[in-house]
């Protein structure tokens, strides 16, 4: 199909794509407006039409009489999305090339955006500078630092175990201290994985991925266990360590929790369950009783009003993993065993 240019762009054509004559004319000024501003088939031609004209409810040939108007010009294969300087910055590859493009690439270097493709064949080119400043600015450290970034394989060398050569030979690395330690860009309230619904980027967290730790005043690490398990608490979907962090700060005399969602014996949704273990394994099923209470009263006012502690029982230790995670599988089979008791 044969694309107008944008300038050539009539009333009538965008009537065509089922647009109202009102709406057609509304649309046509504001792009006589653009193109008076930024030209034809510009960049920031493309970003008005998208910031102003287009929207989701617009029929789709209308974005493509729009989008290939603008880019007539362009070839066969006109860009999809091009970053505006101030985006171009922010990104890692551009803070970068800000502080060392002039240092990778000379006087050609002019901007993050305009130097892209000269730096990509930099990176070819010049493997060992390039993949080293990658890692240090990743903060990678190695254990055992690596011989060289690339090994090419020697002739006669079979290539099946290292397709093009070997990557960082000799290198030994600890992935959870890479993880863990703190360095120039974390800290240890940085988070790794946010998960919301897309589109939505307004709404609360709705999961955590990974695996949870906390770090003690003396510096050890308490493992929690995964942020993302999770349990169905009357069709709403909730991991168990929002819970349980909510649950550790409502009482001094508390010194871990795990929530479980136990399937009551009767069927129907789980219902959460509350383990405890206190600092003092005196408590009584009145101090349980207010526990829950409290619980409830927390998880209500800053999780979900929905949610409800229907026990919380008393442990004397969590069970847990070799590696220290809480086995809440094992807590949960318990539990509904003894889905009657108020204890273990």
């Amino acid at each position: 199909m044969a694309y107008k240019s944008l300038t050539s762009i009539t009333v009538s054509d965008i009537e065509s794509v089922g647009i109202s004559t009102e709406v057609a004319s509304a649309f046509h000024r504001r792009l006589k407006e653009i193109i008076a501003t930024h030209g034809a088939g510009t960049p920031a031609t493309w970003h008005n039409i998208t910031n102003t004209i287009l929207t989701p409810d617009l029929p789709f040939s209308f974005h493509q009489m729009l989008y290939y108007a603008c880019y007539i010009d362009f070839g066969p294969d006109p860009p999809a999305w091009i970053p505006d300087p101030e985006c171009a910055l922010s990104t890692n590859v551009g803070q970068l090339l800000e502080r060392r493009g002039k240092e990778f690439l000379g006087s050609a270097y002019k901007d993050p955006i305009s130097s892209f493709s000269d730096f990509q064949k930099f990176s070819v080119s010049n493997p060992e500078v390039f993949w080293k400043n990658v890692l240090d600015e990743m903060n990678i450290s190695f254990s055992t630092p690596p011989e060289c970034i690339l090994r090419e394989n020697l002739p006669g060398e079979s290539s099946l175990t290292h397709p093009g050569g070997q990557w960082l030979p000799g290198a030994s690395i600890n992935p959870a201290k890479n993880c863990l330690v703190e360095n120039a860009k974390r800290s240890l309230n940085d988070t790794a994985i946010i998960w919301r619904d897309e589109h939505h980027d307004d709404l609360p967290v709705l999961r955590r991925h990974g695996d949870v730790f906390e770090r003690t005043v003396k510096g050890y690490y308490h493992a929690h266990g995964r942020a993302d398990d999770t349990m169905n608490l009357g069709g709403i979907k909730v991991s168990s360590v929002e819970i349980e962090r909510l649950c550790n700060g409502v009482d001094s005399s508390i010194l871990e929790t795990a929530a479980i969602g136990v399937p009551p014996s009767g069927g129907g949704p789980e219902q959460l369950v509350v383990a405890v273990v206190f600092k003092n394994p005196s408590t009584t099923t009145q101090d349980l009783h207010q526990l829950r209470i409290s619980f409830n009263s927390a998880l209500q006012k800053k999780l979900n009003p929905l949610f409800r502690v229907s026990r919380v029982v008393s442990l004397p230790s969590l069970p847990r993993t070799a590696s220290n995670k809480v086995m809440r599988r094992v807590l949960r089979q318990q539990l509904s065993e003894n889905n009657q008791s108020s204890k273990i």
